[in-house]
């Protein structure tokens, strides 16, 4: 059996591979984030690295919706926690949240090219 196949033998339909895509996404985003370092990123130690940093202990310590002005509206899971939430399961629902935005905007992004598309000869 090739990849693209399914159990049968038949070609998989696109609409069955992205939905395999789509829980694949939410699985690897639920359970896989359970197991993300706490460790500083690659840009943030390269920054630390280079003595970049300019903010202070107390502000690294602050929560990012407190940071700035514009964070508090736009952040709805700042660094990964889902606010209300344990830590644990903050970063698994912070990780499906992020995907289900991802798809949503893409799905909805692809049905309006789709309409400007269907409107061509």
């Amino acid at each position: 059996m090739s990849s693209g196949h399914g159990a049968d033998g038949r070609p998989a339909s696109r609409g069955r591979r992205l939905w395999a895509l789509f829980v694949s996404a939410l699985v690897i985003a639920g359970c896989l984030s359970l197991f993300a370092s706490g460790l500083p990123d690659g840009l943030e130690r390269a920054l630390a690295d280079l003595g970049v940093e300019s903010r202070d202990a107390a502000a690294d310590e602050a929560p990012a919706a407190s940071k700035a002005p514009v964070a508090r509206v736009t952040a709805l899971a700042p660094d990964y926690v889902w606010p209300g939430l344990a830590d644990v399961p903050a970063q698994s629902v912070a990780g499906i949240a992020g995907v289900l935005v991802t798809f949503g905007v893409a799905w909805a992004a692809g049905r309006v090219l789709a309409q400007k598309g269907a409107g061509r000869p």
